[in-house]
């Protein structure tokens, strides 16, 4: 069955609906007229044959008749506006609406001339009297009406003003035609440091000779004949102006030489300290130790000694020291707690303990709590099992009697029926219903009950399999409010929904606005 939407509506012939929000829409059927709402008042959208309406003309002081024609069917009627001359109104089958004269005088012309005038910044007029003239206005603009940058766009030049070196003329007036020239005589500036230049400011000298640079020069003892001032020092010698002794060999840097004992034979002082001895001495150890390295001063030394196959030593009196008991020792405990170990000083020794019977009263030789007996609750917990080497066996009777709250931690399984008198809190991340019909006897279901800042979005969503796992649902989008009636969802709803993913589900229902 196709979906019925029925607006707000009433079978009162001239009921006008006191209030509607804005935008709703609402009928009355024998008027067969459509109102609606700006959120401030009702209006008449449209109604049966034509619709009239007075409205005031802010401009005349007076009103105006507003026609509306909006019957596609009504394109041969005639609406007669009867007065000293009548005149007739009518729908075209293209739409338009004709006015035509149906008595006697004439509506095409004024009694007198009309002239249209412009002022301002463009000026004209026209006079027309006939409904059937056309009225052609030349305009002037007015001098000096457009200012530049405020009545055009666009970029223009106000004014030229000469820089250095440079002449403007005939700049002043509106029609001015500016010239711009070269000074007759323009100063350069010569300070600084020029990037290139033909002479300099103030002459130099090199090796003696002047240069400002107009011309080269040359230089005595370089490219023309003459000495050169060679005092001082050299950066580069041949030979030195002292000459000096190494290994008391002299040397003036004429030419190499040779040192005796080093690349020549001879013999070099070898008084003060060496780093290495000319002959290796050996370091020994004996006694009941013994052993013995080389040293030649060029390193340390390491020396692995022996100990000799017998040592004898004096035992008598009491050691200070020893490792070992010349007879071992048995070290027993006795009362509650029993046990023993033999000791002789060449290691530790481990004595096992053990609990004589009947030795430990419980609360008196024992600390922290205990439980001395456990007894259980009818219809809640039963108990078997007492003495002091009995079984404690605890569990449910047959039938379960909880007064108060139940709390579980783990898992909980009821084969039978459970009744709950209070009420029931379930805490976690799932809760699992596998049954052929949930009934709920409340007539409010209530969701998101922790919803304090309504940042998520709410409602109910079901899942189905046609070939792939979607889902379908009716959720209300938090960010704005509305409710989505959404289908083919192929990502399990969460906090939030992308809207955009999903399509819209399809309402086989029927939708009434009531009445008014």
């Amino acid at each position: 069955m196709a979906s019925v939407i029925k607006l707000k509506r009433s079978s009162t012939p001239g009921s006008v609906p006191s209030s509607l929000e804005a935008g709703e829409l609402a009928i009355n059927i024998p008027d067969k007229k459509l109102f609606s709402s700006d959120g401030s008042s009702v209006f008449n959208v449209s109604g049966d044959l034509y619709n009239a309406v007075t409205q005031a003309n802010p401009a005349t002081g007076g009103a105006d008749i507003v026609l509306t024609v909006d019957n596609a069917a009504l394109s041969d009627d005639v609406i007669n506006l009867v007065g000293s001359t009548s005149v007739g109104v009518s729908r075209a089958a293209n739409g338009a609406i004709v006015f035509a004269s149906t008595g006697t005088g004439t509506v095409d012309g004024f009694n007198s001339a009309v002239t249209v005038q412009l002022s301002g910044d463009v000026t004209g007029s026209a006079t027309f009297d006939s409904g059937g003239d056309v009225a052609n206005i030349t305009t002037t603009i007015a001098d000096n009406s457009l200012v530049l940058g405020t009545a055009t766009t666009g970029d223009y030049v106000a004014s030229l003003v000469a820089g250095t070196d440079m002449v403007v003329t005939n700049n002043a007036g509106e029609t001015a035609t500016p010239t711009v020239a070269l000074a007759d005589s323009i100063a350069a500036n010569t300070s600084g440091t020029a990037a290139k230049a033909t002479i300099l400011e103030t002459a130099r000298n090199i090796g003696g000779v002047s240069f400002n640079g107009s011309a080269n020069i040359t230089l005595p003892g370089v490219d023309a004949a003459g000495n050169q001032d060679t005092t001082g020092n050299a950066a580069t010698a041949t030979a030195l102006e002292t000459s000096r002794t190494i290994g008391s060999v002299p040397f003036d840097g004429t030419a190499n030489i040779n040192l005796p004992g080093v690349n020549a034979l001879g013999n070099q002082n070898t008084t003060g300290s060496a780093a290495t001895l000319t002959t290796p001495r050996a370091i020994a150890v004996s006694g009941e130790i013994t052993g013995t390295a080389n040293f030649d001063g060029s390193a340390g030394i390491t020396i692995s000694t022996t100990m000799a196959d017998s040592i004898v030593a004096n035992t008598s009196g009491t050691a200070a020291k020893a490792t070992i008991l010349e007879t071992a020792r048995t070290i027993a405990i006795s009362g509650d707690q029993v046990g023993s170990a033999s000791f002789d000083g060449s290691g530790n020794i481990n004595i096992a303990t053990q609990t004589q019977a009947d030795s430990v009263d419980l609360g008196t030789h024992t600390t922290g709590n205990y439980v001395a007996a456990v007894t259980g609750t009818a219809n809640e917990i039963a108990v078997t099992g007492t003495g002091e080497g009995a079984s404690v066996q605890v569990g449910l009777p047959t039938d379960v009697t909880i007064g108060n709250d139940l709390s579980v931690t783990n898992d909980l399984d009821v084969t039978g029926n459970l009744t709950l008198g209070g009420n029931l809190e379930v805490n976690g991340t799932l809760t699992y219903i596998n049954s052929t019909t949930v009934t709920i006897g409340d007539n409010m279901l209530k969701l998101a009950n922790t919803n304090n800042s309504d940042t998520i979005d709410t409602g109910f969503y079901v899942q189905y399999d046609d070939g792939a796992q979607k889902f379908a649902g009716l959720i209300r989008d938090a960010s704005d409010g509305s409710f989505h009636l959404f289908d083919g969802l192929t990502t399990e709803p969460d906090q939030t929904i992308n809207f955009g993913a999903t399509a819209t589900a399809t309402l086989n229902a029927n939708i009434d606005g009531g009445t008014y």
